[in-house]
């Protein structure tokens, strides 16, 4: 059984185009989770860092990193931002590399209600070793590598219920145009869209504690995956004239794995560290390991003309 396994997580990006590229962070790779959300951050400038490792006790890692620039209120109140991902998958070595540009706007803002939509387009070029694979029966490649550009759409509402919470639900449709995605001559099959749906509560329980309870659900053809789950952050006073927020979550990926969370702010700079602990059938061949996932986020100020300036804070989760 457990070599069956190994087989399959080996070829499993060649056999399975539809397989994306996700991360249990959701929230924090605010644009690569819908490009509506880029803007939201709490300072004019925002950098992260994201990377995921995962199926390291099986095979060769699968390894994901994630790199973007997001600039709010640039040009006639819209928002910028640039990505670069890159993915390696398997013995196989199939190899995932993407720079990607974001354009969000607002189309609606109140006190209580906001509305965003975004675009993301990708110039991606995915890639493979075939001489590491052994095939049953022969298999011809017309190449081993490929280039096609992405289109990703997204919504955003946003609505704040009272002075200590705040909502925000939205959809966003990868693989719009449907670009055609096969090494095979004879098989010409375009990438599925895939749909994304998440729902994120704010709760501003003290001055000290934000409660955050969210889920996501994404769906891609016949494959679906939900994350749901909960998030604290504790404002301690640890330094002296400096922010310092506390992070703690548990979150469910359905039938696949439990993912655990910590993180540490410190004014405009933060790190978060979780772990999946897997859960699915391939617990077995695993011993229970899944993935790690690492993120650095830091937030760049802008030089604000008015020392007046009494707009709210952002939610942290944005």
């Amino acid at each position: 059984m457990k070599y069956l396994i190994y087989i399959y997580i080996i070829i499993s990006p060649l056999a399975l185009c539809c397989q994306d590229v996700h991360f249990s962070q959701f929230y924090i790779s605010k644009s690569f989770l819908n490009p509506a959300l880029l803007g939201k951050q709490p300072e004019k400038i925002q950098l992260k860092l994201h990377t995921r490792s995962q199926w390291s006790s099986v095979s060769v890692p699968f390894k994901t990193n994630y790199i973007s620039v997001d600039i709010k209120d640039v040009i006639f109140e819209n928002n910028f931002g640039l990505n670069i991902l890159q993915d390696v998958s398997g013995d196989s070595y199939f190899k995932t590399f993407g720079v990607g540009f974001t354009l969000s706007r607002q189309l609606l803002s109140s006190d209580k209600h906001k509305l965003s939509v975004g675009s993301t387009f990708s110039f991606l070029q995915k890639s493979f070793d075939p001489t590491s694979l052994v095939f049953l029966d022969q298999e011809y490649f017309t190449d081993t590598e490929l280039r096609y550009f992405d289109l990703f759409l997204g919504l955003d509402y946003d609505i704040q219920l009272s002075d200590n919470s705040n909502i925000s639900v939205g959809f966003s449709l990868d693989h719009v145009n449907k670009a055609d995605f096969s090494f095979v001559n004879q098989t010409k099959s375009g990438l599925e869209p895939k749909q994304i749906y998440y729902l994120l509560f704010s709760y501003q329980e003290s001055n000290n504690l934000e409660i955050i309870p969210s889920l996501s659900f994404s769906k891609m053809s016949k494959v679906s995956e939900l994350i749901f789950g909960l998030q604290t952050n504790y404002k301690a006073s640890w330094l002296e004239n400096k922010t310092c927020i506390v992070s703690s979550g548990f979150f469910i990926r359905n039938n696949d794995a439990a993912i655990f969370l910590f993180g540490l702010e410190i004014n405009q700079a933060a790190i978060n560290f979780s772990y999946d602990v897997n859960t699915s059938s391939l617990a077995a061949a695993s011993n229970n390991f899944g993935a790690y996932e690492l993120s650095l986020v830091y937030n760049i100020k802008n030089k604000s003309r008015n020392t007046n300036n009494t707009s709210k804070r952002c939610p942290s989760y944005l």
